[in-house]
């Protein structure tokens, strides 16, 4: 630490009963009484982070200064030195911003830092002090309660070039997912599947520790997540087998060993405030939701054929597939929850800056009927207690809920336009 500072002192004229009273106690073995009021303002510097000016006042009383005795020809004082008493001072210290002024109790030096320092500069330097005082009175920094989610809206149809999309925001998080679906030949392995191929991009403008140039650490881990819920096969729960896929891959069939869809699902995140897997999990079911699987038939040739403006000749020559657009029937509906745990405290759906400060993320993922599909926790310290994950998912259960009905009203407002 540095502290830079000037003291400056202005000469002033003095009265006659004043000068005879300080002469008199300049005699006195105790030496003259001195009074110091010192101001001035303190300016913190932390690499790139600069804080706000704040005023201090230190007022300090019953001193006792002797003064150097001059013999002859005046002296240098830079060059004399005398002690003072201060067994019996009393000092204090005063914060003051603009008109206010704050006591603090600098002479025992158990100062708060969060009442000395602007609340931005204490929230900067020392951020897990600053949510855990939160913690204490059971709310967040943003004045929600602990277990209540962010406000979070839907739009279908975002994109009119896509087959579905959807924007979805979960506090200022924002995701926009895009489905494009293109005929492919199946594999040999699944000749009555069709197949769904994911890509989650986090463009630099999402957040200031994306880089441009370089792709950010989460993007794959939501990648795979999003793969897992969507279109994972089985998994076993209780030594059962079960089919946990959101999507039915068999409805993206055309023709046997021939023809299938092949769904491009692409998300972008517009805005990194945490919570990542969730708006994109939501932003992708409500895409899916939004759907409509084009009009395809087969040609003289055998080939599939998508129905558009530039085919109407065709049109008319050879007997669709699907008669017409087609919505995609989900399997089930999944949202999913991140929760962060931090001592006997349970947080739900963490921003960017909760995330960051805090160890131990909890992701589940619930289906409509409040199953458990999946649970994810990416490392941290292991949880103590099986009643915390319990109250985890008792969170999912009231957030599926929530996002159910808002699915569904993006949906019927969709249906009106």
């Amino acid at each position: 630490m540095i502290i830079r500072s000037s003291l400056i002192g202005n000469s002033l004229l003095l009265e006659t009963e004043t000068v005879n009273r300080i002469r008199s106690e300049l005699k006195k073995k105790l030496g003259l009484p001195l009074k110091i009021l010192l101001d001035f303002e303190a300016v913190m510097k932390v690499e790139s982070f600069r804080s706000k000016k704040v005023g201090i006042r230190i007022k300090c009383e019953k001193i006792h200064s002797l003064f150097p005795k001059y013999g002859g020809a005046r002296s240098n004082s830079s060059s004399s030195s005398v002690s003072a008493t201060v067994s019996d001072a009393n000092c204090e210290g005063f914060h003051f911003h603009s008109s206010e002024t704050k006591m603090v109790d600098s002479a025992n030096g158990a100062t708060d830092l969060s009442s000395e320092m602007e609340v931005d500069a204490f929230r900067r330097l020392f951020p897990l002090r600053f949510h855990e005082r939160h913690l204490l009175e059971s709310v967040r920094p943003d004045a929600r309660p602990l277990g209540k989610a962010r406000e979070t809206s839907l739009a279908l149809g975002a994109v009119a070039s896509a087959d579905g999309s959807a924007l979805a925001k979960i506090g200022s998080t924002t995701m926009l997912a895009a489905i494009k679906m293109e005929v492919m030949t199946p594999a040999n392995e699944t000749p009555d599947e069709g197949c769904i191929a994911i890509d989650f991009h986090m463009p630099p403008i999402c957040s200031p520790i994306v880089r441009p140039g370089r792709p950010a650490e989460a993007a794959p881990v939501v990648s795979k997540q999003l793969a897992d819920t969507i279109v994972r096969h089985v998994f076993f729960y209780f030594f059962s087998l079960y089919n946990s896929g959101m999507i039915d891959l068999k409805e993206l069939s055309l023709v046997s060993g021939k023809a299938a869809w092949m769904a491009y699902l692409d998300i972008y995140c517009l805005d990194a405030d945490g919570a990542l897997f969730d708006a994109a999990l939501l932003a992708a079911v409500a895409a899916f939701s939004h759907l409509q699987i084009p009009v395809v038939s087969l040609n003289d040739d055998g080939r599939i054929v998508v129905f558009s403006k530039e085919n109407v000749g065709e049109k008319l020559k050879n007997k669709p597939v699907n008669e017409e657009k087609r919505k995609l029937s989900l399997r089930s509906i999944q949202f999913g929850l991140t929760c962060i745990v931090h001592k006997n405290y349970i947080l739900a759906d963490p921003t960017a800056e909760e995330e960051s400060i805090m160890e131990t993320l909890i992701t589940i993922v619930l289906d409509s009927s409040y199953q458990l599909v999946s649970l994810y926790k990416p490392g941290g310290p292991a949880l103590a207690y099986e009643s915390i994950i319990q109250d985890c998912i008792a969170l999912s259960r009231q957030r599926v809920r929530e996002l159910q009905t808002i699915l569904n009203e993006a949906i019927c407002d969709m249906e009106v336009d």
